[in-house]
């Protein structure tokens, strides 16, 4: 059984720049952005979370990777 995460903690890692990309999955990716999307109004969650994915993808070496439209 996959280990549950919790999403309110690692939305806030995500935000400030703290996980390391290798640790954060697909499904890791779609649980913060549901967590921002329901504490937040849209386009401030979208934002906020394009941003730290910016971010993220950068950290990771491959700034290309990430893609506003996509996210």
């Amino acid at each position: 059984m996959p280990e549950l995460r919790d999403y309110a903690e690692l939305s806030d890692r995500f935000e400030a720049g703290h996980l390391d990309p290798k640790d954060f999955s697909h499904v890791d990716h779609i649980g913060v952005a549901c967590r921002m999307l329901q504490q937040d109004a849209f386009l401030d969650a979208a934002s906020r979370y394009g941003k730290a994915l910016r971010g993220l993808a950068a950290r990771a070496g491959v700034p290309e990777k990430f893609n506003t439209t996509i996210t």
